[in-house]
């Protein structure tokens, strides 16, 4: 008999070509415990790090995707984010991480800090971006803010 382990509840980013790569770098690892080769080592990092570098890619672009799908509909944004490890009101510890320029935190306040800042500046960011207004209407160029 052989015994097999069924996974319900896989995350949305995990797709076949992710499960491949586990599959050959765990034949590669058996590979390597048998032969104790230094070929079969660095056939086996080689294939370890290639699907640790897909499992990133795979989780940058989901996360990406479900933000820019979401970002006009708060209900829905803010469930992504639960989704993705943001707490619920009940004081759990946040698994989200947040970069402002140069910096990454995973200290609450500080990510709150950078939500408020990005959405106080988002208004005058955008109206920064729009061309200046013709004379069409005999004022003058100026933006109104």
């Amino acid at each position: 008999m052989k015994e097999i382990c069924i996974k319900n509840n896989t995350a949305e980013w995990f797709d076949e070509e992710i499960l491949e790569g586990i599959r050959d770098r765990d034949k590669l690892f058996s590979k390597f415990k048998k032969s104790k080769l230094n070929v079969d080592n660095i056939n086996y990092k080689k294939a370890r790090n290639q699907l640790q570098e897909l499992i990133k890619k795979k989780k940058r672009n989901f996360v990406t995707q479900k933000l820019t799908e979401n970002i006009s509909k708060p209900r829905k944004l803010w469930k992504s984010l639960q989704m993705l490890g943001l707490p619920k009101k009940n004081g759990s510890h946040s698994n989200i991480c947040l970069g402002d320029k140069d910096k990454v935190s995973f200290d609450n306040k500080e990510n709150a800090e950078t939500f408020k800042n990005f959405y106080e500046d988002l208004a005058s960011d955008l109206v920064n971006k729009l061309p200046l207004p013709t004379d069409k209407f005999g004022r003058e160029n100026k933006r109104f803010l």
